[in-house]
């Protein structure tokens, strides 16, 4: 039995005894198929082949890109609480050298999932770290690709990991899909993770339905996003490839909401 990794999207799959024949993640329409086909990878014969890399972003904010070809590229981003260290999304490759630093620094509490297309290995990560939780929102348990008993599947809107982190179910690219609130960020002004929900770009925010095939989100689930975040302050706005929002995120994001579903009216 092997866990298969598909190439095109990172995501793991559950042990087999053969090759699967196709990535369900991949064949949605969200993502898309390789017009070279579905080529598959086995993580494990790739631990400590690749560079891998620790960027400090700021104060107990710690960003964990790698240079595995694998995937969509993403970056995960470990969060220092005071009660424990939180990983937010995933990579699809583990090396020793991160291993050996996340411990140095008191190991993982969590692992916390934005949405299906960065589910990565989470479940070897979880392993990896004496079997934490991994927190995926219910609306998106049919998408998980490789079942662990370490998973929570939580529901509602909204799920207070500690006093200030809070996981927020916006909905919108997933009906799963959500961002990461920390109000504990060092100079206390807030912090928003926002994946591919609200998704930053050249200090901007855009909300897409897909981003490979270019299909825009409805209005009304626009506004959903807009309505789940109404409560929370942040300053600064953090995605997976990089386009931060560094200065006045709220305010920006918003505008960004309104212009996008303003431009859907017309």
């Amino acid at each position: 039995m092997t866990k298969y990794t598909c190439k095109a999207c990172g995501v793991q799959q559950s042990s087999s005894h053969s090759v699967p024949t196709i990535c369900p993640i991949c064949e949605d329409d969200r993502q898309n198929v390789p017009e070279t086909g579905q080529e598959w990878l086995i993580l494990a014969e790739h631990y400590n082949k690749h560079e891998t890399k620790w960027t400090k972003i700021e104060p107990n904010l710690h960003s964990l890109p790698t240079s595995f070809k694998c995937g969509i590229g993403q970056d995960a981003y470990l969060i220092q609480t005071q009660n424990g260290n939180y990983l937010w999304d995933c990579v699809p490759l583990i090396s020793d050298q991160w291993v050996d630093k996340i411990q140095a620094m008191g190991g993982l509490k969590a692992i916390v999932i934005s949405h299906p297309h960065f589910y990565s290995n989470a479940a070897c990560w979880s392993a990896t770290f004496g079997n934490i939780p991994i927190y995926i929102h219910h609306a998106d348990k049919h998408w998980v690709q490789d079942m662990s008993d370490n998973i929570l599947f939580w529901q509602g809107d909204t799920l207070n990991l500690e006093d200030d982190l809070t996981i927020i179910n916006c909905g919108g690219h997933f009906d799963g899909s959500c961002v990461l609130h920390w109000r504990g960020a060092t100079d206390g002004k807030g912090i928003l993770f926002g994946a591919d929900t609200v998704y930053s770009v050249n200090n901007q925010a855009t909300f897409m339905h897909s981003f490979p095939n270019v299909i825009p989100l409805p209005a009304h689930k626009v506004k959903t996003i807009d309505q789940r975040l109404e409560n929370f302050n942040f300053e600064r706005l953090y995605g997976p490839f990089g386009g931060h929002i560094l200065a006045n995120a709220q305010t920006i994001v918003q505008h960004c909401i309104n212009r996008y579903i303003n431009a859907l009216n017309r």
